[in-house]
């Protein structure tokens, strides 16, 4: 769905080529992430969890004001070396609230103070931004850009980037006020200097902010990243003739209808009239909604 696993799980199905790329992981080292490459239609699966994944970032050293998105953008870049025409960049599993900062200036774009310096990395470094510069020539101009994200939730406000997914990877309470802070003061820059004005859009808090980075610095669209992927692996066409379908996930409850990936199966398979089954690590609060909305049964 956009999530961790998603580019080894494109390329199992479809035949397209794992490629493993050095980038600039969350913490800013070095590491070894992989993306899927489709020769034939000339497009690129990036797995941002793969270059900015919280399962990168030891559980003491979680802190989004810190994290960056950098190794996202150069994953881009690899790609664009490849003859990527279209990238679809898989928004979930990530360590980060810096709004996306990191990806643009790995492509070219500069965040800068109010003295002219770049910004610092993760979510502290939007706090100081001043003035973002374009790139004189825009490494992807001409590209096809989608999001595939399982969450449509907003920049800002309560249902936003911060206050939602903030603590979930390390933020403090002091940190959520002020990387929502940082997120508003990105979104003014973007609107003054881009033109661009994504802070609604939906899905633009996906992953920190990276949703409205994405359609401000590359034009992306954003599509519901399960349904995007059961198009691109002909998952109806595989399951004709089934009997039954199984799907899962870690955990069940009610937040697995929101686009979450066993709800994009059950809904396909359904529309085939083939039963569907669950199986999970644990089932959660409100799992029993599921019973209502396209599945048989949850274990």
């Amino acid at each position: 769905d956009g999530g961790d696993g998603t580019a080894r799980a494109f390329a199992s199905a479809t035949g397209a080529k794992l490629i493993s790329t050095r980038v600039t992981g969350p913490l800013g080292g070095k590491v070894r992430a992989h993306w899927a490459w489709d020769a034939d239609n000339h497009l690129a699966v990036i797995e941002m969890a793969q270059a900015a994944g919280l399962w990168q970032v030891p559980l003491a050293r979680r802190n989004p004001m810190k994290t960056t998105t950098r190794g996202v953008g150069e994953l881009v870049l690899a790609a664009l070396k490849h003859g990527a025409k279209r990238i679809i960049v898989g928004l979930g599993g990530s360590a980060t609230v810096d709004g996306g900062a990191g990806l643009a200036q790995a492509l070219g774009w500069q965040l800068l103070d109010k003295n002219g310096r770049s910004i610092v990395s993760g979510g502290e470094g939007l706090l100081t931004l001043a003035r973002i510069v374009p790139p004189t020539n825009h490494p992807a101009r001409g590209i096809e850009f989608i999001c595939a994200t399982d969450v449509s939730n907003p920049l800002l406000g309560k249902d936003g980037a911060a206050k939602v997914f903030g603590p979930q990877k390390g933020a403090t309470a002091k940190d959520v006020i002020a990387l929502e802070k940082g997120l508003a003061n990105l979104d003014l820059c973007l609107m003054r200097d881009l033109g661009k004005s994504v802070a609604k859009m939906k899905g633009a808090g996906a992953a920190g902010g990276m949703g409205a980075a994405m359609a401000a610095f590359l034009n992306a669209r954003a599509v519901s990243g399960i349904e995007t992927f059961l198009e691109h692996v002909h998952f109806q066409q595989q399951a004709k003739g089934a009997q039954l379908v199984l799907t899962g996930e870690g955990r069940l409850d009610r937040q697995t209808l929101f686009g979450k990936a066993p709800a994009g199966v059950a809904k396909a398979a359904t529309t085939l009239g083939i039963p569907v089954i669950a199986l999970a690590g644990s089932l959660g609060e409100g799992w029993q909604t599921l019973l209502k909305k396209d599945f048989l049964a949850a274990f």
